[in-house]
Formats: structure tokens, sequence, C-alpha cells
């Protein structure tokens, strides 16, 4: 692969990793729509995003296996598909414990970190590899801190309970148009050599998603049960993007 090559590969992956990671942010502003929508408790509002990390958290590694013994991309596609599916189904669950259990598989197809670092470290020369593995974790931190942002900023208060929908909408044509749009680069970056086993990958991708299971526990208990829609839309995002 040439160097102009591995920069456009690159530049896929990093799109990918960004997106996957600002979903999981997305939902933050959000929370409040959801409890007024189902009526739920704050407790059942902090499950129902926790989901998404325990997904992730189970799925890391069967991803990372799975594209060690079939590819990178047939595992990145099958998972970039899931993760719009379920962005859309979770824009219209009919209440919150199916709202959960959506969450919970959005999850389970985003969990494909470990597979994307495996794909890096196949396309990257062992001497750029620490500086590439750098600029990825540069993209997980800004899908991360621009993902309540986005969703924020795209929520609709005039529409009430359903002022969610457009925000997971959005992404979710985001994730459908990104492989098809892409489709020269998408084939650089997943036309890689399989073999190798990056067990370390997939489990560097688990303990990250414990963290932030922990760490969302108590925005959640302190948020979801708020009344202020019309503000904490919009300030909920820009507070996790500053």
């Amino acid at each position: 692969m040439t160097p102009s090559e591995q920069r456009r590969a690159l530049i896929v992956l990093l799109l990918v990793i960004y997106l996957m990671i600002a979903g999981f942010g997305l939902v933050i502003p959000l929370l409040p729509f959801f409890a007024r929508a189902f009526n739920a408790e704050p407790w059942q509002i902090t499950l129902m995003f926790s989901a998404f990390s325990l997904g992730q958290f189970i799925s890391e590694p069967f991803w990372g296996k799975l594209s060690d013994r079939i590819g990178r991309r047939p595992v990145l596609i099958m998972t970039i598909a899931g993760v719009g599916v379920t962005y859309v189904m979770f824009a219209f669950a009919p209440t919150i414990w199916a709202a959960f259990a959506i969450r919970f598989v959005n999850g389970l197809f985003a969990g494909n970190i470990s597979t994307l670092q495996g794909a890096l470290a196949d396309i990257t020369p062992p001497d750029k590899r620490a500086g590439r593995m750098g600029i990825m974790s540069a993209a997980f931190s800004a899908g991360f801190s621009t993902g309540p942002a986005i969703g924020g900023l795209l929520a609709q208060p005039s529409r009430g309970p359903l002022g969610f929908q457009l925000p997971l909408l959005v992404a979710a044509g985001f994730v459908f148009a990104f492989p098809n749009g892409g489709n020269a680069a998408s084939g650089l970056a997943f036309r890689v050599v399989g073999g190798a086993n990056y067990f370390f990958f997939d489990w560097l991708g688990v303990g990250g998603q414990v963290g932030y299971s922990l760490g969302g526990l108590n925005y959640d208990s302190t948020f979801a049960g708020s009344h202020t829609y019309a503000v904490l839309d919009f300030g909920g995002g820009l507070i996790f993007q500053f």
C-alpha cells in the first residue's frame, strides 16, 4: 500500500471511530426527552444509557476475534450497518424497556473499536504505529466531546417528548451514507491482512467501556429526572463540549 493509500485509509478509519463514539455521547442531552416521553424514573434512564456500554463491553472481544478469522472489512460493514439500523429503531422506541433493549443492541454493534484498532495496525508500518494510535485516540476524544453537543443542537424542544428523534435519525443517516459515499476509500481501509491476534486491543477496548459505563451513572441519575427540558437539551451538550 502506497503512502497516499495509507493516508486515505487512515482517514476512513478515523471517521468510523468518530461516528461510533459520537453516537455514545449524542444521547446524553436527550435523556430528559426520554424521561418525559416514557414517564420513566431516573434509575430507568440510567439503566437505558448504561446499556450501550454494557453491549460494547460484551461485544468488543467477539468482534475483534471474528475480524482475525474472517477479515476486518466484513466485520466493519456488519457493525456499521447494525449501528445505523438501531439508531432508527431507537428513535421510535415505544417504551423505556424497548429503548433499553435497542440501546443494548446498538452497543453490541458499536463494539468494533478493537477491530478498528486491528485494521489500523494492519495498514501501519511498525515505526509509525504508536503515532497513529495516538491519532486514533484523538478521534475517540473528538467523538465523545462533540457527540453531546450535536445531540443538543439538533434536539427540538418544541416537539415535546418527540424532540429526541431528529438527532438519532441524522446520526443514522450519516452512518448509512458513510460506507456508500466512500466506497473507494473504504476498500482501501478494509483491505487489510488478517491472521494476527490482536487480543490486547480487544480488552483495551473493553477496559475503556467499563470506565465510560461507570462514569456515566452519576450524570444520568442527576439529570434524568429534571424538568428543564428546553434548557438541558442544548446546555447538556455544551457542558460536555467544554
